[in-house]
C-alpha cells in the first residue's frame, strides 16, 4: 500500500472513531472511541509526512459510502450494534 493509500485509510479510521465518540452514550467507551481516532490521526500524520518525502500527493479526505454507512447504522441502532463492521 502506498503512502497516500496508507494516509487515506488511517484518515477514513480517525473520522469512524470520532463520529462513534459522538454517538457512543457511555462515557468510557466514547473516550476509548476519541483516544482511537487520536491514535488513527498520528499514524495519518507519519503517512503524510512519508508521502510529503516520496513527493506524493495526498486525496482530499471524503468519509466513504462504508464509513457513512456504517455511521448511518451506529445513529440508528447503537455502537455495539455495527462494532464488526
Amino acid at each position: 500500500m502506498s503512502a497516500p493509500e496508507s494516509w487515506l485509510e488511517e484518515t477514513r479510521s480517525a473520522w469512524l472513531y470520532r463520529q462513534l465518540a459522538t454517538i457512543e452514550p457511555e462515557q468510557r467507551v466514547a473516550a476509548l472511541f476519541r483516544s482511537l481516532g487520536d491514535e488513527a490521526e498520528k499514524q495519518a500524520q507519519t503517512w503524510a509526512a512519508i508521502a510529503a518525502r516520496e513527493n506524493a500527493a495526498l486525496p482530499a479526505f471524503q468519509p466513504g459510502t462504508r464509513e457513512r454507512l456504517t455511521i448511518g447504522l451506529a445513529r440508528r441502532l447503537g455502537p455495539r450494534r455495527v462494532k464488526t463492521m
